[in-house]
């Protein structure tokens, strides 16, 4: 059952190209059967033009060479049609089929992607999708004639000799027998050929995007022996595949091959017998080569078919799996939220194993308030933040917006409510304005600068060459840590969310760039609700409540003054400030 239904989703990529298919497989038939045609009516007439009178038998040579012009121009056309547009079909598809992986990758949350590599899944939607395009492109064409020639040729040995036909069935069926044993066989190596090419597409990823550090420590050398160890690994998959296929091609090439000395011999006894003559045997192996090529073809198609599969095989694995997080039914949107947030009684543990990293947790945040998070590394002031969201969802307990449960309001609704500045500030390759322009898309150049200004941005952008149209490069490579801060708080100002979440936005900047970066974060939280996880006592102290967080949950609150005072846990944690 679950390989029907894959088939039929894999058939449903045709749908929007009907027209195209249609053709495609018109022009593939008209191909083949001018190519046949062609043959049988030359071997047709071949033995009764000797005994024609010249006039007449050159009529028919003549009729034939025009068959022969007609069926030139009819294959020009037909190769045409079926090389251009069927490519274009294939290469839509492929386009198809890596939107909709791109886009369903787009919906799932990040837990799914605590245990996925980038270039694992970048691997799934390149190289597993690169063959496709051509399989789904000659797969119809291909089978439609390379069915028509081998019907076709059966057909015409049938009529001619039914003994040499039943002979070359046989064969035919025992090829079919030795593939329906191989091809499982090839799937499995392939499969396996093809989670390993995704290593070496991790490989690559990690290691460029860890340039720095593999300079800073001088460790080329290992990143070239753990590179050499993938692709070995590789290797040895790709040796799996060229086994099995190699078996599987010898056996089938040499038995369909064997036809020919058989035929010859069968031949020669039906010749003695007066069964046939010599003139039908020549015409015996024109239908016999029709056949064999077809069937090189066939073998060559297995290669291609499986690895193919294998590829969409990995594509679906990925479709089929469901976000954990979505939309529950009847999910509202809620408007001019206010950003008053309670948690009630909430728990939350990444998996079973691990436990959980916080429990009963209670705690309100009321409309526009500034409060701060504090608390070693690893008591979940990062997961605190990000279960408002729903990034992840709390494993018990209810956490409201404005009183609405998170659960039942629509998440991009919810989302688009928050605005996030992180520590690790991701900006994307391009300009600065389209990575501004992020936070809200379609911004007008004015919402931008203002959005820039709000930040502290805009002088520095101002002196850059090409100003908002300044190329930064991958991941803002040509910025420093408090400009690249500046842009990810304008893009939140662009945004203009309700409530603020900063997580540790100030941490890795120098006092120079903090100052800077804190006027930002001073301006950007006027008026919203404010959460802030930060290791500074200067931006701690701004905070007009403090949640000092433990292994055991909230274990105090209230301002730097009253803490300090009480000479807990917040106290002893200053001191390391």
């Amino acid at each position: 059952m679950k390989k029907k239904i894959k088939i039929k989703k894999l058939l449903s990529y045709y749908k929007p190209y009907k027209k195209t298919l249609l053709l495609d497989l018109f022009f593939a038939v008209l191909n083949a059967t001018v190519v046949f045609g062609v043959s049988f009516s030359i071997l047709k007439v071949k033995d009764t033009i000797v005994s024609m009178p010249k006039d007449e038998a050159l009529k028919v040579i003549y009729a034939l060479s025009a068959f022969v012009v007609v069926d030139f121009v009819l294959l020009y056309l037909s190769d045409r049609y079926v090389l251009y547009y069927g490519h274009v079909m294939g290469a839509k598809i492929e386009r198809d089929m890596k939107v909709e992986l791109f886009s369903h990758l787009q919906k799932l949350s990040l837990d799914f992607y605590d245990n996925q590599k980038v270039g694992q899944l970048m691997s799934r939607i390149t190289t597993d999708l690169n063959n496709i395009s051509e399989f789904l492109h000659h797969m119809p064409e291909e089978l439609t004639v390379l069915g028509i020639k081998i019907l076709g040729a059966f057909f015409a040995l049938f009529l001619l000799n039914k003994i040499i036909a039943f002979v070359i069935l046989f064969m035919v069926f025992v090829t079919i027998v030795f593939a329906l044993y191989f091809v499982p066989r090839i799937h499995e190596v392939f499969l396996k050929e093809h989670e390993k090419n995704s290593k070496i597409s991790s490989q690559i990823e990690e290691t460029l995007s860890g340039m720095k550090v593999v300079k800073s420590f001088c460790n080329e050398n290992i990143e070239v022996k753990k590179f050499k160890k993938v692709i070995e690994d590789f290797i040895e998959s790709k040796k799996g595949s060229y086994k099995i296929f190699s078996r599987f091609y010898s056996l089938s090439a040499s038995f369909i091959l064997c036809a020919v000395p058989i035929i010859l011999v069968l031949s020669l006894f039906l010749i003695v017998h007066g069964s046939i003559t010599v003139s039908e045997l020549v015409t015996c192996a024109v239908y016999l080569d029709i056949i064999i090529g077809p069937f090189f073809t066939i073998i060559s198609l297995v290669e291609q078919f499986q690895e193919s599969i294998a590829g969409y095989q990995r594509f679906i694995e990925i479709l089929s799996i469901e976000p954990t997080i979505s939309d529950l039914e009847g999910a509202i949107e809620i408007k001019n939220a206010k950003g008053k947030i309670s948690f009630k009684d909430v728990s939350f543990g990444y998996n079973e194993k691990e436990g959980e990293i916080f429990s009963h947790l209670d705690l309100d945040i009321q409309s526009g308030e500034y409060v701060a998070l504090v608390g070693t590394s690893g008591v979940g002031k990062s997961t605190f933040c990000s279960l408002i969201p729903r990034l992840y969802e709390a494993s018990n307990g209810v956490i409201t917006l404005d009183g609405n449960d998170i659960r039942n309001i629509k998440i991009k609704n919810l989302r688009e409510n928050i605005g996030f500045v992180m520590q690790d500030i991701y900006l994307f390759a391009g300009t600065i304005r389209a990575n501004i322009e992020y936070g809200k898309p379609g911004s007008t150049d004015e919402e931008i600068i203002l959005a820039a200004k709000n930040a502290f941005a805009h002088d520095f952008i101002s002196e850059l060459p090409d100003g908002y149209y300044t190329d930064i490069g991958q991941r803002g490579a040509k910025l420093s840590g408090g400009q690249k801060q500046r842009l990810a708080i304008a893009r939140v100002f662009l945004k203009n969310p309700p409530v603020l979440i900063l997580d540790e936005a100030t941490s890795a900047l120098d006092l120079e760039s903090e100052k800077c970066v804190q006027k930002s974060v001073e301006e950007l939280s006027r008026g919203r609700t404010t959460i802030v996880i930060a290791h500074r006592l200067s931006t701690i102290k701004k905070a007009k409540r403090i949640i000092v967080l433990d292994t055991n949950g909230i274990v105090e609150q209230g301002s730097h003054e009253e803490l300090i005072e009480k000479k807990g846990n917040y106290y002893r944690l200053s001191k390391l400030y």
